[in-house]
């Protein structure tokens, strides 16, 4: 063994940091052979778990949206009681 090292960032396994050569390749020769359907069924969990943050995303900027326009309407109203108290 000559010593050298290949930094492995695995999002796969979550395998992270230096290691030698060997277990490298070794590390991404067993991902290689990994069972395909294994890997689509993990593929789709992690699309769908990307799609539900994007969906709870939209949800919360029309919440805010919505909160906004109605403080303003609230606002407004306020601003029209006032005068009418004159």
């Amino acid at each position: 063994m000559d010593g050298t090292v290949e930094f492995v960032f695995c999002r796969e396994c979550g395998m992270i940091g230096d290691y030698p050569v060997q277990t490298a390749r070794a590390h991404d020769e067993a991902h290689a052979r990994a069972d395909p359907q294994k890997r689509e069924a993990d593929e789709l969990r992690r699309v769908e778990h990307l799609q539900r943050k994007a969906q709870k995303a939209r949800q919360a900027a029309q919440r805010a949206k919505r909160e906004s326009e109605r403080a303003k309407l609230d606002a407004k109203r306020g601003k029209k009681s006032d005068k009418g108290k004159k």
